[in-house]
């Protein structure tokens, strides 16, 4: 196994982002998800936006985001405080298991997780960054670690699989999200994040039956892919 350079995650707020987060995905629907239905069942004071323009529903929500930062200060930052000491005891088990695995060099970025108000969790590869939102059901060490392995899945893809980027991108993010998941659950993990933490989109779960015989019986992590990519290319679907 390559001797491996591993990032440094740091956690922080982005009040800006929240603010764009909120309302991009007020109307996002993904593969079985309404993340605008999501946002209100968590923010119903937000329900009135629905009756703006684009241009005063950022207003509105630019304006909430403010005011929930300011009365949720300090469990906010309490909960960036908790992200990072949870973090920083698992995070060696993490690199290590994730290495077992991929067996290939993180790529290189400021790697920064940032607590968030909405339930939507993006992460943008291009900066290294994803957001995770602050009271997840499944607990912040699933989501981070969930985003984490996005980072390196997306290059490990790009320097052996040259020939995937000819593949639609709405299939190989079905198969990011599912290959997480299987990911996730397997015994590398098992012993510091909680089993079961790779939850899937609902109308991923069908392709994600289909692939996991093949996880099971691929003997390392680039058979599994070179198999499902010529699998994935064949399968009908749209998300």
């Amino acid at each position: 196994m390559a001797k491996q350079n591993f990032p440094k995650l740091r956690f922080c707020l982005n009040k800006t982002l929240d603010k764009k987060i909120g309302f991009v995905f007020w109307e996002h629907k993904r593969a079985g998800i309404d993340f605008g239905s999501r946002i209100l069942s968590l923010h119903p004071q937000l329900a009135k936006a629905k009756n703006f323009s684009y241009k005063q529903r950022q207003l509105i929500i630019d304006k909430y985001v403010d005011e929930y930062y300011r009365y949720k200060k300090k469990q906010l930052n309490s909960a960036i405080q908790k992200a990072e000491n949870q973090w920083q005891k698992i995070e060696k088990q993490f690199f290590l298991a994730v290495s077992m695995i991929f067996n290939h060099p993180w790529p290189k970025g400021n790697y920064i997780g940032f607590l968030s108000i909405f339930d939507c969790n993006p992460r943008f590869l291009e900066t290294k960054t994803f957001q995770f939102f602050w009271q997840h059901h499944r607990g912040y060490l699933a989501v981070i670690s969930h985003e984490m392995i996005h980072f390196l899945f997306y290059d490990y893809l790009e320097k052996h699989f040259p020939q995937s980027k000819k593949i639609p991108k709405q299939k190989i993010w079905a198969l990011s999200e599912i290959t997480n998941c299987f990911i996730l659950n397997s015994h590398f993990f098992k012993n510091f994040i909680s089993q079961n933490s790779g939850s899937l989109y609902p109308d991923l779960k069908e392709l994600a039956n289909k692939l996991l015989p093949i996880w099971k019986t691929s003997k390392n992590f680039k058979i599994f892919l070179s198999s499902i990519l010529e699998l994935i290319q064949k399968v009908d679907f749209s998300y």
